[in-house]
């Protein structure tokens, strides 16, 4: 049931001809626009029209990346990358448990106390978020 709500909302719209929405993706160049990015994300319905709304600020965050350039090579240069396990665990080690748990409310800290089999079945599940760029299906 989870699975089901983010899919469905952040699911791209369903191609509407009669429509101004935009359906191409966005990209670095098409989001510098605030209304071209906007109307992208109009299917979400997040509040946008105070100056201080989250989709405002989350657009401002976008645009105003420094070293863009370089940020962007790097995204680009890791997309498809996979971690292995041993990475994805190492990784792990590395991060602080005294973060807040993110939209899921798991935190660090509660992630590296499961048992590695859990931990293995998490991987799993990311590694085809990591490889196929979206949820898995089963």
């Amino acid at each position: 049931m989870l699975k089901a709500h983010f899919t469905k909302a952040f699911a791209a719209p369903t191609p509407d001809p009669e429509s101004s929405v935009p359906t191409t993706p966005l990209n670095w160049d098409n989001i510098q626009n605030w209304e071209t990015f906007r109307k992208h994300c109009a299917h979400h319905h997040t509040p946008d029209a105070e100056e201080r709304s989250i989709l405002k600020q989350f657009w401002r965050a976008l645009t105003t990346v420094r070293h863009r350039e370089h940020v962007e090579a790097e995204l680009t240069e890791m997309s498809g990358y996979c971690p292995t396990f041993l990475e994805f665990e190492q990784s792990l080690k590395q991060k602080s448990g005294r973060t807040a748990g993110g939209p899921s409310g798991i935190t660090y800290h509660t992630v590296k106390m499961w048992p590695v089999e859990w931990r293995e079945a998490a991987y799993k599940c990311m590694v085809v978020f990591w490889t196929h760029h979206g949820l898995a299906k089963e």
